[in-house]
């Protein structure tokens, strides 16, 4: 991972409340605080009757010097947490960024929390302790969940007060609207603003460009900006090779199923499929329209072998190096995609092992071209005191400053929510043969899924029967149609009760 460049980091904080600056008492005596956070590391257990070093996450204690002060008084003796999930790269720059915001507020210490696994899980056990952290890096799929129930803090006062700083204009159209509940009418999107969007993007196909030229399939032109679907399963065609015994030696993409695939079922339905009515009232998996969609896709899996089959073909081999190797002609991903392949197809000295692209969604006939686009966001709990709440917002704002923005834009995890960053050499980097631009282009199509309160759990029914039509040991227990029926009616009492079914 490259190093990150770094920008004159004062002079972008404002110094007054706006900022989130702080100053500390005249003379106020260092005292030692104790601190909490989650990390992994290797313990020693018995394992079956045999000592094993095995990684746990576990919650460790350390002593944290902070100035000591009224604690009434904004700013003047706060410890803020700020808790992240990701890799060991991702949580070295949540780290740099919280001691930079420390360093330049006196009387702020931020402490960061790196959760790499169970996130969600482990954030809701604090909130169940009312101790959850005091900056929280979170995904728009459970905002509905934990903002109806009062979790999360009305961001509106703060972002009213703060909008010219903030430059709400250069933020992608949508982004402003992820993190919104309206607890009345229960939809997303609409009603209060609980959270900050912070980075994410669309989902888009990265090709393996050496395997289409050995298979002698067609690369799209202009990175697919006029591809069909009709072009697309050609070349897919073209790309997959099946050994005499029928299992395959090389796919054209990973199976079709998971909320990874809605681009898929959108664009290949024409616009005319989607999981839940426009209303949000019941599941719309089971019309003629998807029924029809749902069939090419398990074509794809048992007629057409374009896909690997669940358990068969290319087991053990992880969807990166499926890619990689190439066993694969593309996989559908986000720009969060970029750290893995890179790393994956990079030398020391720059030089890459493999030719790859990042091309468009084709279009419908009918000229429907759609992605599914995901961000995640920063947000702060509403039990959050009072004293805390300047700090804390002003280290959100700096993050989502365009110096903050770039910063994290050059991991390399994903796009930022700003399009001058998008648009600069943070996201399209000069070093590099990819069309990163691609993914700010398609923004122009790129959707947002349904997420209600459920969300979670329906994804759970849909899966349950996603498995079962893909799975080649399974796929005659069921119908493509009697799949989705069953689908929807599991869906459509979650939907009515709140509650997932018994059979579930």
């Amino acid at each position: 991972m490259a190093n990150l460049s770094r920008r004159r980091f004062m002079g972008l904080l404002g110094l007054g409340v706006g900022g989130g600056a702080v100053l500390s008492a005249c003379g106020a005596t260092p005292t030692p605080q104790v601190i909490e956070r989650v990390v992994e590391k290797e313990v020693t257990k018995i394992v079956e009757g045999t000592p094993q070093i095995v990684k746990e996450t576990v919650v460790v204690k350390e002593t944290v010097v902070v100035e000591q002060g009224a604690p009434q008084q904004r700013g003047e003796g706060v410890i803020l947490r700020y808790s992240h999930w990701g890799d060991p790269d991702e949580a070295e720059l949540w780290r740099q960024l919280a001691q930079e915001y420390t360093d330049a507020n006196e009387g702020v210490t931020v402490v960061t929390m790196h959760i790499p696994q169970q996130y969600e899980t482990k954030i809701q056990a604090m909130f169940a302790a009312n101790d959850p952290p005091d900056v929280m890096f979170i995904q728009e799929e459970p905002l509905p969940k934990y903002a109806d129930k009062g979790l999360y803090m009305d961001m509106d006062p703060l972002v009213e007060r703060d909008a010219a700083e903030l430059n709400l204009d250069d933020f992608f159209p949508l982004t402003q609207e992820y993190f919104k509940w309206d607890k009345e009418a229960q939809r997303f999107m609409q009603g209060t603003r609980y959270a900050m969007p912070a980075e994410g993007g669309p989902v888009l196909w990265f090709l393996n460009l050496d395997v289409w030229e050995a298979a002698g399939a067609k690369i799209p032109e202009d990175n697919g900006a006029n591809w069909s679907i009709d072009d697309f399963f050609v070349a897919m065609d073209t790309i997959r090779v099946l050994r005499p015994d029928g299992s395959m030696e090389r796919g054209g993409f990973p199976w079709p199923g998971g909320a990874g695939s809605l681009p898929i079922l959108w664009t290949w339905s024409g616009g005319r499929v989607n999981n839940l009515t426009e209303d949000l009232s019941a599941c719309a998996l089971d019309t003629p329209e998807s029924v029809e969609v749902h069939q090419i896709f398990w074509n794809w899996m048992h007629v057409d072998r374009i896909c690997p089959l669940a358990g068969q073909d290319m087991v053990g081999i992880s969807g990166i190096d499926q890619f990689v190797s190439g066993r694969i002609g593309g996989q559908r991903t986000g720009p969060w995609f970029f750290p893995q392949v890179r790393r994956a197809t990079t030398d020391a000295d720059g030089n890459r092992s493999v030719n790859w692209d990042v091309f468009h969604f084709p279009r419908h006939p009918n000229g429907v071209r759609l992605t599914r686009q995901s961000f995640d966001g920063w947000t702060m709990p509403t039990i959050l005191p009072e004293f805390k709440r300047e700090p804390a917002w002003g280290f959100i704002k700096y993050m989502l400053s365009h110096d903050g923005q770039s910063r994290i834009t050059q991991l390399g995890r994903a796009m930022p929510t700003r399009p001058s960053v998008a648009n600069s050499e943070a996201f399209v980097r000069p070093d590099t043969p990819e069309h990163e631009e691609v993914f700010v282009q398609s923004m122009e199509y790129a959707n947002q899924e349904q997420i209600t309160k459920v969300h979670a759990e329906m994804w759970q029914i849909l899966n349950k029967y996603y498995d079962i039509l893909y799975n080649p040991k399974t796929k005659d227990e069921l119908t493509v149609p009697e799949a989705l029926k069953r689908m929807a009616a599991g869906v459509n009492q979650l939907l009515e009760t709140g509650e997932l079914p018994p059979t579930y």
